[in-house]
């Protein structure tokens, strides 16, 4: 199964390129007729995920012409940024070296990344955001600076292109923080701080 997705991806990669006829400009004209509502593919283009992995994939081919490899070669690098960022996020928790190099080496013969990361399918980038969202998350958490939580968020809301479920599955890490900060800021605005309001608002939205 996963290979046959992973041709699949492949193969519709290089139809898109070829419909861009080689232009960039064309390129990005097409995604935009996509979004548009027009797709000269109909329904199966949108099915194996049009919006999501293709675009990236046919980018390639429309610069460098078909080369599959060269679209293994970028998996293996996303591959390989994962087990970057286990040493990152393991070093953030423990504050230890060795526990960080420990946690790389793990994810680093991890044979079911180790699988994707070989092969052209979307796995290995759907890890990769998921390590950036917990990075990113554990910072927050850490020391409270909005910057580390938006990056969280935004890291996070790759995912309503690349696997919608996860995106939900994450989100919910913020469910207790949210309802502390919430509460605290009701009790400021029941005092009169009129700041608060926006805060409980924008976490409404949210």
């Amino acid at each position: 199964v996963g290979l046959h997705d992973a041709n699949t991806f492949e193969s519709v990669a290089w139809l898109v390129a070829k419909e861009n006829n080689g232009s960039l400009l064309n390129y990005f004209n097409y995604y935009v007729d996509i979004l548009s509502g027009s797709n000269p593919f109909g329904v199966w283009i949108d099915h194996i995920s049009v919006l999501t992995y293709i675009p990236l994939l046919s980018f390639f081919y429309v610069v460098f012409e078909r080369t599959p490899l060269l679209l293994n070669s970028i998996n293996i690098t996303f591959g390989m940024l994962t087990i970057y960022f286990a040493w990152l996020i393991a070093y953030e928790v423990w504050n230890d070296r060795s526990a960080a190099k420990k946690s790389a080496l793990i994810m680093a013969f991890f044979p079911p990344l180790i699988m994707y990361s070989c092969v052209t399918m979307r796995e290995i980038i759907i890890v990769l955001f998921v390590q950036l969202f917990t990075l990113f998350y554990l910072r927050w958490n850490e020391s409270g600076r909005i910057k580390n939580l938006l990056f969280s968020i935004m890291s996070a809301s790759t995912h309503l292109f690349l696997h919608n479920p996860m995106f939900f599955v994450l989100m919910t890490s913020y469910i207790k923080p949210f309802y502390i900060y919430f509460r605290k800021n009701f009790a400021r605005l029941l005092r009169g701080n009129l700041k608060s309001l926006l805060v409980i608002i924008f976490l409404i939205v949210l």
